[in-house]
């Protein structure tokens, strides 16, 4: 008969496999952010000693009657999935992150299923699961407790121990990288889990808060039967650094380079990284030294005011899922991502020609002021071979798997240039589409993306990096504005003077005020110096 095993021991074993298994891109890092330092054998060799004391201390902590192997598998479960995104993606699992998991519909997760995945979820998961499950352990009495709780002080003690020894260069580094504790697997996950659970349950019984209550006309529209309207192209995961109209060097904005009264935005960047903190932030009463996204979820937004100045506000989105978010429950909207539209549907998804389409039919209805807003699918990943019709399949070969390690980095350019390509030819449509409309409707198209994305620079894929290490990539976003011939004239704007905001820096915190500047509505929430088109009014 095997001699049953202790349970301190399986917890210090269990331990070093999470930190030697699952956690290569933690290691990764620290090693490469320690590259300048003369101790750093020393350092990430004394930081691999205190995780390992810390996991076993907690781990033994486990050991309780009839309770220790049960949470264990489950860690080792979700530590192998955890895992796979941390260490394939360069993710960072963080509060906001997990609020992007818990939106993720069916089609998103259909997404992110691989080979690899289920690869790391047997050999991580499954296995190492069914191996602790056959292990014969020792009895855990009760009266065991309190040597159990001692091994775990001690183990505690000697970690402090080791961190005294070196506190000078622990302190310097964990200042200066603090966010690499997303990137420790499981530690990451549980700790994004209890932030998630902590702010949704921290709202219920809060007040919600009213904004701009004193909103009003700065100048009477034009007496003139056609009407106002602002599109805002809420565009998704498109970067900067890949819009031709920003300088890239392909062809994929070959229709929106051809449009007259258009002014793209040099200098514009997120106030996120992530659909879940970027999408609320965008519609917030903010600046980015003001924001507070617990705030936000209970405060009225950028959609309530403009509605509350006599505007029709629609909402048409293309996210399942996601959706808006719940910015739009308290305006007109509309889901169209699973739709009944053969000519733009799949049984999996909607192409985002399916908004032009729904534009132009709430356009069809009898003409008052609106703001409508689009929000895209974009060049949602890893999938972004999914998110074009193959008609705009121009730059080829691409990548077509989630697993973006298995494709080169120009197949993954290619498919995400071709995402690009498709949303050049969808804003341009509803350029084109307003301006046949314009003896009913004076239009400005407004298209600003939610975040950027990594394609694979720096070894970083996808998006979500906690912003204040965020590389450029998925914080330099594409922004431009569109006027038509009659918002300019009713409206006295300078085309000249737009033109020469183009090299300004903007970000979403412009968003507020220049909505509301764009329909002369003023406020106490309404700041000129962020209204983009404020310089350039004529009055």
């Amino acid at each position: 008969m095997k001699k049953p095993l202790s349970h301190w021991g399986v917890a210090a074993l269990c331990a070093l496999w999470l930190l030697s298994f699952y956690n290569g891109r933690f290691w990764q890092e620290m090693w490469q952010t320690t590259a300048t330092s003369d101790s750093r054998w020393l350092f990430v060799a004394s930081l691999f000693l205190v995780l390992f004391l810390l996991f076993t201390a907690l781990l033994n902590l486990l050991s309780l009657p009839g309770f220790f192997k049960p949470p264990i598998i489950f860690l080792l479960l979700l530590s192998s999935v955890s895992a796979y995104f941390v260490n394939t993606y360069g993710v960072y699992i963080n509060r906001d992150m997990l609020h992007n998991v818990f939106l993720t519909d069916l089609r998103e997760v259909r997404d992110l299923l691989s080979p690899s995945l289920y690869l790391y979820l047997l050999f991580l998961g499954i296995l190492p699961a069914l191996l602790l499950a056959r292990l014969p352990m020792a009895p855990l009495p009760w009266r065991g407790l309190p040597r159990r709780l001692s091994i775990s002080f001690l183990c505690v003690v000697a970690a402090v121990g080791v961190v005294y020894g070196q506190f000078a260069h622990y302190a310097a580094y964990f200042r200066n990288h603090r966010e690499s504790r997303h990137l420790l697997v499981p530690v990451n996950t549980l700790y994004a889990t209890g932030g998630y659970l902590k702010q949704r349950y921290a709202k219920k019984g809060r007040p919600f808060e009213k904004t701009g209550e004193d909103i009003h006309r700065r100048i009477q529209p034009p007496q003139s039967s056609r009407k106002r309207v602002v599109v805002l192209i809420v565009g998704e995961t498109a970067r900067a650094a890949n819009f031709q109209l920003g300088g890239y060097g392909r062809p994929t904005n070959p229709q929106l380079s051809q449009v007259k009264n258009l002014v793209y935005f040099d200098q514009a960047t997120s106030c996120g990284t992530d659909t879940a903190t970027s999408l609320p932030c965008m519609f917030a009463y903010a600046t980015r030294d003001t924001y507070d996204a617990d705030r936000a979820h209970h405060r009225e937004n950028l959609l309530d005011v403009v509605k509350r100045g006599a505007i029709r506000v629609v909402w048409l989105d293309n996210q399942a899922g996601v959706g808006c978010k719940g910015l739009c429950n308290r305006v007109e909207h509309q889901e169209l991502a699973r739709a009944n539209r053969p000519e733009f549907c799949d049984d999996q998804e909607c192409h985002d020609e399916i908004l032009v389409q729904a534009l132009a039919e709430v356009l069809n209805e009898p003409a008052q002021e609106s703001w409508i807003v689009l929000h895209q699918m974009g060049s949602h990943g890893p999938a972004y071979y999914k998110r074009y019709p193959k008609a705009f399949q121009r730059f080829e070969p691409v990548c077509t798997t989630p697993e973006l390690n298995n494709c080169t980095q120009s197949e993954i350019v290619n498919a995400y240039d071709n995402t690009i390509l498709y949303t050049d030819h969808v804003a341009a449509g509803v350029i084109r589409l307003l301006q046949s409309r314009q003896e009913q409707w004076a239009g400005m198209v407004l298209y600003a993306s939610d975040h950027g994305e990594s394609l694979g620079e720096k070894n970083l894929y996808l998006h979500g990096i906690p912003y204040r290490i965020a590389p450029r990539e998925q914080t330099h976003i594409p922004m431009l504005m569109w006027f038509s011939d009659a918002y300019l004239s009713d409206y006295h704007l300078d085309p000249g003077c737009l033109l020469r905001q183009k090299g300004k820096p903007v970000s979403h915190f412009n968003l507020f005020s220049t909505i509301l500047g764009a329909f002369d509505l003023g406020s106490s929430t309404y700041h000129p110096e962020q209204d983009i088109l404020g310089p350039c009014r004529q009055v």
